[in-house]
C-alpha cells in the first residue's frame, strides 16, 4: 500500500506539494517527511527506491485513487531517473483518459550489481479506487477493519510549520464533511497544547496504509474463495466481474467474441448513447402517469447483436441488423426520437439533418416517426 499527504503548503504556488508519503508490505510501515528531504522529489524518490529492492519485486502495489493524484506525482519523479536507476519506461494502462495502473522497472544500485541473474526490480502501481470504488474512510468502515480512517487537519501544513508544535489546529483547518464539531472537540480535548504536526501526519499516514492493506486483504480473499480468482490481476471492477463471469458462470463452447479493430471498435462505440434524460413540467388536465420500472432488464430481452461484425454496403434497412452509418432526417416533431452527440460530449436529440452511427433497431423505430434514413454502410451481427 502506497500514499502521499499532500497540500497546497506555499501559498504562491497553484500546484499542490506532496509534503508526505509511505508505504506498509503486511508488516511493516515507512513513512517519509518533506523536512527530512532538500525536496518533495527526492523524498519521493527515496520512497520508491526503498521499495526497489528484491523482496518486493513483482509486487502489486495499492494507491486508492492513484489516477487522480499520487501518479502524476511518482510519474513525475520517476521522469527524472537516469537510465542507470530507470530500466525502459513506465508501462501504463489507461481508462476514460486516466491512468490506472503503470509497470516499471527500477535498478536500485545498493542490491544490484552485475553478478546479480535480475539486476532490476518490477513494481506495479495499480488505483485501488478502480477496485472498489468508495472512499477509503467509507471502505474501511464498510469492512469494518482495524485501522479505521482517522481526521487530519489537510488545510493546516504549509512551507513555514511543517515542523510545528504547539495548539490544537482550529475546526477550519478539517474537512467539514468527516468531522462534526461535536468530535472535532473530542479530539481537541485529547491534546489540546503539544499537538505534533509530524507526527500526526505520520499516525494519519500509517492508518491509511494499514486500512487499505486491511480493506483489499479482506476482498481479496473473499473473491478467492467464492471465485478461486486472485484480484491483483485485474485492473478494475469490471474486468474482475468478467474474469468471474467467464471463469465460473460461462459454460460450454461459448466464447464472448473481442473486437481488436480499433476503427471497428470506434465506430461502434460511437453508436453507443446511453439513456436519454430531459426534463418535463409534469401537467396534465386529464389522463394517467405511467412510470417503467426495470427498462434496460425489459430491453435486454429484445434482439441483440451478438458474434463478430461483419462490414455490409447493403443500404436496405429492412435487411439489416447491427450498427449502421446513416444519414438521417428528422421532421419537425415535438419530441425528435434520434440522438445526436456534439463535439463536448454532449447528447441532444435535434430536428433537421445529419449523419452518425446508429443501432439498425433504433432507426427502424424512428421511422414510424416519419424519419427518412438513408445507409451507408453498416456493421452487422447475429441476433
Amino acid at each position: 500500500m502506497f500514499r502521499i499527504n499532500k497540500n497546497k503548503i506555499n501559498k504562491n504556488l497553484k500546484a499542490f506539494i506532496p509534503f508526505a508519503c509511505g508505504f506498509y508490505d503486511g508488516e511493516n510501515s515507512y513513512k517519509y517527511y518533506l523536512l527530512d528531504f532538500n525536496n518533495y522529489k527526492k523524498m519521493l524518490k527515496k520512497c520508491i527506491f526503498d521499495l526497489a529492492i528484491p523482496k518486493y519485486n513483482d509486487y502489486t502495489i495499492y494507491v486508492h485513487n492513484g489516477g487522480e493524484f499520487d501518479f502524476i506525482y511518482l510519474l513525475n519523479v520517476l521522469r527524472n531517473f537516469n537510465d542507470k536507476e530507470l530500466i525502459g519506461s513506465p508501462k501504463f494502462t489507461s481508462k476514460d483518459g486516466k491512468i490506472i495502473g503503470f509497470d516499471v522497472k527500477i535498478h536500485n544500485h545498493l542490491y544490484y550489481t552485475n553478478s546479480n541473474k535480475l539486476n532490476f526490480t518490477t513494481l506495479k502501481f495499480r488505483d485501488s479506487y478502480k477496485l472498489l470504488p468508495h472512499s477509503l474512510r467509507k471502505l474501511t468502515k464498510e469492512f469494518n477493519v482495524e485501522a479505521i480512517k482517522g481526521d487530519f487537519p489537510y488545510l493546516f501544513p504549509n512551507i513555514n510549520n511543517l515542523n510545528y508544535i504547539g495548539n490544537f489546529p482550529d475546526y477550519f483547518y478539517f474537512n467539514s464533511k468527516d468531522l462534526s464539531l461535536k468530535d472535532y472537540s473530542s479530539l481537541k480535548e485529547q491534546n489540546p497544547y503539544n499537538w505534533n504536526l509530524k507526527e500526526e501526519c505520520f499516525k494519519y499516514l500509517e492508518n491509511d496504509l494499514k486500512g487499505l492493506h486491511q480493506v483489499l486483504s479482506i476482498f481479496n480473499k473473499f473473491i478467492y474463495k467464492n471465485y478461486k480468482l486472485n484480484m491483483t490481476k485485474t485492473l478494475s471492477i469490471s474486468s474482475l466481474a468478467m474474469k468471474i463471469y467467464t471463469s465460473n458462470y460461462l459454460k460450454g463452447n461459448f466464447n464472448i467474441p473481442i473486437i481488436s479493430n480499433r476503427k471497428v471498435n470506434f465506430d461502434i462505440i460511437n453508436a453507443l448513447y446511453g439513456g436519454r434524460v430531459e426534463i418535463f413540467k409534469p401537467f396534465i388536465k386529464k389522463g394517467y402517469f405511467y412510470d417503467v420500472n426495470s427498462i434496460y432488464p425489459a430491453a435486454m430481452l429484445m434482439p441483440m447483436p451478438v458474434g463478430s461484425p461483419i462490414f455490409s454496403t447493403n443500404t436496405n434497412l429492412k435487411e439489416l441488423f447491427g450498427i449502421v452509418f446513416a444519414t438521417v432526417h428528422v421532421p419537425d416533431l415535438a419530441d425528435p426520437v434520434l440522438p445526436k452527440r456534439l463535439l463536448y460530449g454532449r447528447l441532444i436529440f435535434p430536428k433537421g439533418r445529419w449523419s452518425g452511427w446508429f443501432f439498425s433497431e433504433e432507426l427502424k423505430n424512428a421511422q414510424f416517426f416519419g424519419v427518412k434514413v438513408e445507409v451507408h454502410h453498416s456493421y452487422i451481427f447475429e441476433k
